[in-house]
């Protein structure tokens, strides 16, 4: 049985300082759909905007309707692996308290929970959503849950 952390299981900081302290952006991904891991709840929950409904109104050759809220929030997430390869199953898992500058939403599987060999984003150990008025505070929130959260999976054969 092992455990794991939250702390490096995910990366949020898609820009750090270049030359001259000015960011410097990285690529991460272009596809012709609607992104994965937690970006169409964090959009429709941080934002008011529906991407996955968006994304069938384009299919459909309709024009979305898309409107920008009044004012923005700034949203991230953390995806949690499990501490041994998939398959496994759940030994401990403590959801984290949200009003300890936590997550506004969280998956924890329960203890027992077999987490399969599927892949993907669903299928990790836990996810969380995370939501501030700015990047530093969300940031914040989310390498403060990396370093509280913690998961003990076993193998199953």
């Amino acid at each position: 049985m092992r455990s794991a952390t939250g702390l490096g299981c995910s990366t949020w900081r898609f820009c750090r300082p270049g030359r001259d302290d000015r960011p410097e952006l990285r690529f991460l991904e272009a596809g012709c759909r609607v992104g994965g891991a937690e970006i169409p709840f964090v959009w429709r929950e941080v934002h008011g905007i529906d991407l996955m409904r968006a994304a069938v109104d384009v299919q459909l050759g309709r024009t979305p309707a898309l409107s920008a809220p009044a004012s923005w929030n700034t949203g991230g997430w953390l995806l949690v692996r499990t501490p041994v390869p998939a398959p496994c199953r759940v030994v401990a898992a403590q959801p984290l308290d949200p009003r300890d500058d936590g997550p506004y939403a969280q998956v924890v599987p329960p203890r027992g929970t077999v987490v399969p060999e599927a892949g993907g984003y669903e299928h990790v150990g836990a996810r969380f959503r995370f939501r501030g008025s700015g990047t530093a505070q969300v940031e914040s929130s989310i390498a403060k849950a990396a370093a509280r959260f913690r998961l003990e999976c076993e193998a199953v054969a």
